[in-house]
């Protein structure tokens, strides 16, 4: 029998780099002030271009699909929905067909007793801010098989075989299930104690740093915020007694409701059992079915050489861009992106019951879902253009417009993946709610729950669960 090995890190470690001002590689104004001179020095060209034709890339007549000349990377094609979720229950879109589960991978060591992340500050092709901090490894299939022709993704080897007790997290999770068909990404924390030669564009930051960047306009790319979402505070039965009354000890007279909430395993408004219950109930009762149909074949949709768009310009559109970025695996490309009509909202709100912080979160079917029901924010708005807001949704939209600003922990825009998806940025919101807002609570459907922090973060440790846009608010939570 193979002799199992004590995992090296424990929730303890995560919390003191929450806490720590001690940073290898300086303080925070230092690495902004890296993050900004990569983008200065960097020489970067991106301009939309036709659609038909790109090179590599070719429109399959008979399929009538858009697809990588090396048959790897992604497809655009057609799908026709029909389901019994409101308020639209058919339509047809393009959807990105990524048939590959890619690595999104942070490389954590101690420095001085204190963890670090080894962040990438990556440039994409469709990021706003050009250049956002992105974990040590993201990749997808391909680009670990150089069917771009480029490069190995640097720090690969870490990922491909680690020892199972330096794997800290290692999970599937979803990407957008409205504009991905089926996707998942492998989130994987890796730790080292090995000594790790640090290439240009990257460096060893703290949680802390990742914390603080996380509520700036676009500085942490979507990537990192799903890694960081899986991080579990709780003390861990696996880690032992020892640690966890080290961890209840030392934090003890911590002030904080947002990380007592993370911690505290008692007080929770539903139990577990409760919660599953009712995610299981909306998977049975939700019916989809999804056809795979040619792009030429979408009903309200215009397919020319130039794009893809809706008839009314709603939703998104199927764009061409020309790409040169020097200090890429590739240099150079041409690719197909999607490009939003408009900015959406993510928001969830919060609440303070018995002590501990709680998500009002949704129980939500996305088309493209791996199981199609997740957990998802309280309002989830793709385009503020769309006509899929339900009536609640029109509540929340309204609640947070009159909102107190002191009620905000905050209001932030963040990009989606900036290799498929061109300038795409939604609105992230964390939003106090009293039992005072009685029209609000009132309204509450019953497939939304009162779910706590500490049960979220517990419940993302398994796969297909929490949504992308839910676990990139929880990534931005605070902890101080």
């Amino acid at each position: 029998m193979k002799e199992f090995k004590k995992r090296q890190i424990n929730s303890y470690d995560y919390i003191k780099s929450a806490f720590s001002d001690f940073c290898v590689s300086g303080n925070l104004e230092s690495t902004i002030g890296w993050i900004n001179k990569i983008k200065k020095n960097v020489d970067v060209k991106i301009r939309k271009v036709d659609l038909m034709p790109l090179d590599k890339w070719v429109f399959n007549k008979e399929e009538s699909l858009i697809k990588h000349s090396s048959e790897g990377f992604y497809c655009i094609q057609g799908l026709r929905v029909v389901s019994n979720i409101k308020p639209i229950k058919s339509w047809d879109q393009p959807i990105i067909n990524q048939n590959e589960i890619g690595y999104l991978g942070f490389l954590v060591k101690k420095f001085n007793g204190v963890l670090h992340f080894l962040a990438q500050a990556k440039i994409e092709p469709g990021n706003i801010n050009i250049v956002q901090i992105s974990p040590t490894l993201q990749a997808t299939k391909s680009n670990c098989l150089t069917l771009h022709e480029g490069n190995y993704p640097p720090y690969l080897n870490y990922f491909l075989n680690p020892e199972s007790e330096d794997i800290i997290v290692d999970n599937l999770h979803s990407e957008l299930g409205s504009k991905f068909f089926k996707k998942r990404n492998r989130n994987l924390i890796v730790n080292t104690s090995e000594e790790v030669e640090v290439f240009e564009n990257f460096k060893w930051i703290t949680l802390k740093q990742l914390k603080q960047l996380a509520v700036l306009d676009n500085m942490l790319n979507i990537d990192s915020r799903s890694v960081l979402a899986t991080l579990n505070f709780s003390p861990n039965p696996y880690y032992g007694s020892k640690a966890s009354k080290i961890e209840n000890e030392k934090f003890s007279n911590i002030k904080s409701l947002f990380l007592k909430s993370f911690i505290d395993q008692d007080n929770d408004y539903l139990d577990l059992n409760s919660i599953i219950n009712s995610i299981t109930k909306e998977k049975f009762s939700t019916n989809i079915s999804i056809e795979k149909i040619k792009l030429s074949e979408m009903r309200l949709w215009e397919l020319s050489k130039k794009l893809i768009k809706h008839k009314n310009n709603l939703y998104f559109k199927v764009i061409g861009i020309d790409a040169s970025i020097s200090n890429r695996e590739k240099t150079s490309w041409q690719q197909p992106m999607i490009e939003g009509c408009s900015n959406g909202i993510y928001a969830c709100l919060i609440k303070n019951i018995n002590g501990k912080i709680h998500f009002l979160t949704q129980i939500k079917a996305e088309c493209a879902n791996k199981d199609l029901v997740e957990l998802a924010p309280t309002l989830q708005i793709n385009s503020l253009n769309d006509n899929h807001k339900t009536n609640f949704d029109y509540i929340v939209i309204d609640f947070i417009k009159k909102s107190n600003i002191k009620n905000f922990i905050f209001d932030t825009y963040q990009s989606e993946e900036g290799g498929r998806f061109f300038q795409i940025q939604n609105r992230h919101i964390l939003l106090f709610v009293s039992d005072d807002d009685i029209d609000l609570m009132r309204e509450i459907p019953d497939n939304y729950l009162w779910i706590s922090l500490s049960q979220l973060t517990m419940l993302n440790r398994f796969d297909n669960i929490l949504n992308i846009q839910l676990r990139s608010i929880i990534s931005m939570t605070p902890i101080l």
